[in-house]
């Protein structure tokens, strides 16, 4: 099982294995790999390799029945994906799109159907865009400080990311108090229109 997530400035890879002892089934994390030189699948399914190599995982014996990823293309490509150069190792290893990630998938999906939950990440993506602006952050940065809050970001609404939305509500929640301080006194210094539709969204 690998996923690959954005650190700071690095692409990471985490490669988790599940095996079995006895009836038992058991899981493993093993190691998180920069990737950053390259995220094609020539890349990553180095990296997995080099990853066992390293664990001392004997290849010549291993014996893979099932990998899984997520969708994207450069993981379940039926040619040149991971899992396709994966199955030129291990013939036997059956590609699964990863649960966590087609159930997120869907709650993407039913939220865009669903109008009260269509316009909430509307307002937060909203929301993001106007902060996206250097200037508004480092405002915001000042005001959660003479607050009292915790530093943190106004995070963007990603439908690949399955954490996302939960992560993006929080930092909201979080940060409302701020987020209309800086917006109310935007408005008194000079009416923007994105302000206006801003603070709207936000009461």
């Amino acid at each position: 099982m690998v996923d690959e997530a954005r650190s700071y400035k690095q692409e990471q890879l985490s490669i988790c294995v599940r095996y079995v002892i006895g009836l038992d089934i058991v899981e493993r994390f093993l190691e998180f790999v920069d990737v950053s030189s390259g995220q094609d699948a020539n890349h990553i399914v180095a990296a997995i390799f080099k990853c066992f190599e390293k664990l001392k995982i004997n290849m010549s014996t291993l014996y893979i029945v099932a990998q899984s990823y997520d969708g994207a293309s450069v993981m379940r490509g039926c040619l040149g994906g991971v899992q396709a150069k994966i199955k030129e190792h291990y013939p036997c290893a059956l590609y699964t799109h990863c649960m966590a990630h087609r159930l997120n998938l869907v709650v993407v999906d039913m939220c865009k159907g669903i109008k009260i939950a269509r316009s909430v990440f509307n307002i937060l993506e909203s929301v993001y865009v106007h902060f996206s602006r250097p200037s508004n952050s480092s405002e915001l940065v000042k005001i959660q400080l003479q607050l009292g809050l915790k530093k943190g970001n106004i995070l963007r609404v990603c439908d690949t990311r399955w954490i996302c939305r939960y992560k993006n509500c929080e930092s909201m929640l979080n940060n409302y108090s701020a987020i209309l301080n800086f917006l109310n006194n935007e408005v008194e210094v000079q009416a923007d229109k994105d302000v206006v539709e801003a603070i709207g969204n936000a009461n």
